[in-house]
């Protein structure tokens, strides 16, 4: 599934959201919930404080080549359902952590990435 982190090291640190790994399987049903559900995807992605705050989704890991059996190739969603993960991220400063700051930002970049979050999951229901 779905999940948030937060990495900590001096000069590193990040929040982040992603689907790390997912087993074929999963990976099979997240690409279909994306295709099949491309518009409520984008609507997501493409909001101004989403835009805003972590710019896009991308892949952690090398894209797939081999999908064009099972997906159109000219598909909109295309560029999303080749992802082999989906990983965002949002740098955090050392102030960030070190000014007490970490507890309100965390808070606020889940909140922009839940629709996000709740959407990628329900492709496992």
């Amino acid at each position: 599934y779905a999940w948030y982190y937060i990495h900590i090291e001096p000069w590193k640190s990040f929040f982040g959201w992603w689907i790390y790994y997912p087993t074929t399987q999963n990976s099979q049903k997240i690409r279909q919930h994306i295709y099949d559900n491309f518009s409520e995807f984008k609507t997501i992605i493409e909001k101004k404080d989403f835009k805003k705050t972590f710019w896009w989704l991308r892949p952690y890991r090398e894209n797939r080549k081999i999908l064009s059996k099972t997906f159109d190739t000219n598909h909109p969603s295309w560029e999303y359902i080749i992802m082999k993960d989906r990983l965002v991220e949002k740098k955090l400063n050392d102030s960030d952590i070190l000014d007490n700051k970490l507890k309100k930002l965390v808070i606020k970049y889940s909140k922009i990435l839940y629709p996000l979050n709740n959407f990628l999951n329900k492709a496992f229901e």
